[in-house]
């Protein structure tokens, strides 16, 4: 009996041993599992306090930004200034240029405008920004904080903790990442800004220069590509009609218009003032020029010239309006000399064209031509039917050439 219940009791008693010994591996399991939870969330607040430092770090960046973009516009500023009191200086001094000056200075103060307006945009960026930076840090000092406090108490649901922190650790990077595309863009609104602000300038001091050449005696028309400037158009529109031009297409107008009625004036003004479709920065600064001997002609005749138009730009440039136009310019040619020929400025490089061969050709009985003239003459019809503006630049013949009107896409309106 004694053995029996010695066995008995040794047999229950290396159960319960086994059992401690499974219950014991899987406790060190289970204690393995929340470590490598642990370090998983001490690796993850490393991250976040490195994301977080990368955040405080954006703070003075932003600060440098900022007060380099208060100094620029702080010089541009002065600049602006400088070149409008010269320009008003010269107004003064001198009472022939005393109007063509004085239509320019509203110019450049809306330039000076626009560029403050520009600044005002950056300065704005930057401000919505550093609230989206503190907002970020705290976000991301928060959650440091709530991962720390939930460390503290070791239980099975470390490895559920260890789950909502990845979640809340990726959602505060993402924030962070999105930082460096709004810094990026907003540098190269910066640069964009800049390089803006210097063309400003360089046209600004080519003005100032044909000013002061005008006011000293040596007046001479503007660059195409300054005066063709959008923000001058309200000099080229009002500006007075210039009697001392030698330019061909000036010469020839200002000679044809004293033989037109008023009324028939007033109509080619109309047309003069609407923008072509096809017009290049050439034939644009060129029409308005022809359009101020117009009206000067109509006034000085103590009649009211039609108002002029708010814009040099035309509405519509697509593909069907420029060929409806260049049609309109080829009938035109073809008819032959007219008024309607010499008042139109797109006409004027083929006018130019034609007349350099008809000198060529030399002296011919009135009324007659030669076989080249005529084929001449038909080559630059369908030249300009086809969306080609000929000029003096391009005289060598015959030319097989792209279009220099380049249609737009048209838009669905």
């Amino acid at each position: 009996m004694s053995t029996e219940g010695s066995t008995v009791a040794l047999a229950a008693l290396l159960d319960g041993i086994s059992l401690l010994q499974g219950q014991i591996a899987a406790l060190t399991q289970s204690n393995s599992r929340i470590e490598d939870s642990h370090r998983a969330i001490l690796e993850r607040l490393d991250t976040i306090d490195a994301g977080q430092a990368a955040v405080t770090d954006i703070l003075p960046v932003l600060e440098v930004i900022l007060g380099r973009v208060i100094d620029n516009q702080e010089r541009t500023d002065a600049g602006y200034e400088s070149v409008v009191k010269v320009l008003g200086a010269l107004s003064d001094g001198q009472q022939q240029t005393r109007e063509e000056i004085a239509t320019v200075v509203p110019v450049l103060e809306a330039i000076a405008e626009d560029a403050k307006a520009g600044r005002s945009v950056a300065v704005e960026g930057f401000n919505q920004l550093v609230p989206m930076v503190d907002a970020i840090g705290t976000n991301v000092s928060a959650d440091g904080a709530a991962i720390k406090d939930a460390l503290r108490p070791i239980s099975p649901s470390v490895e559920k903790l260890f789950e909502l922190t990845v979640a809340n650790g990726e959602g505060g990077r993402g924030e962070v990442s999105q930082l460096a595309p709004a810094v990026a863009q907003i540098l190269a609104n910066q640069d964009e800004d800049r390089e803006l602000t210097r063309s400003g300038f360089k046209k600004v001091s080519t003005i100032a220069a044909f000013g002061y050449a005008a006011a000293s005696g040596h007046g001479g028309p503007l660059p195409v590509d300054v005066e063709d400037d959008p923000l001058l158009e309200r000099f080229i529109i009002a500006q007075p009609a210039n009697l001392a031009s030698e330019e061909r297409a000036l010469t020839d107008w200002q000679a044809t218009v004293p033989t037109e009625g008023t009324a028939e004036l007033t109509a080619i003004l109309n047309e003069q003032y609407t923008p072509s479709a096809t017009d290049t920065p050439e034939t644009r600064v060129l029409r308005y020029r022809m359009a101020a001997i117009t009206r000067g002609a109509i006034e000085g005749r103590g009649a009211a010239a039609p108002k002029p138009p708010t814009t040099t730009r035309p509405v519509d440039r697509s593909a069907a309006a420029c060929m409806i136009r260049s049609q309109e310019l080829a009938k035109i040619w073809r008819a032959g000399e007219s008024t309607a020929l010499y008042a139109d400025p797109e006409l004027a490089g083929a006018v130019d064209l034609f007349v350099l061969a008809t000198r060529r050709a030399g002296p011919l009985p009135a009324g007659q031509t030669t076989p080249e003239l005529a084929a001449l003459h038909g080559e630059l019809a369908t030249l300009i039917e086809t969306g080609n503006r000929p000029t003096l630049a391009d005289a060598r013949f015959p030319r097989v050439a792209q279009p220099t009107i380049a249609p737009e896409a048209e838009r669905d309106r």
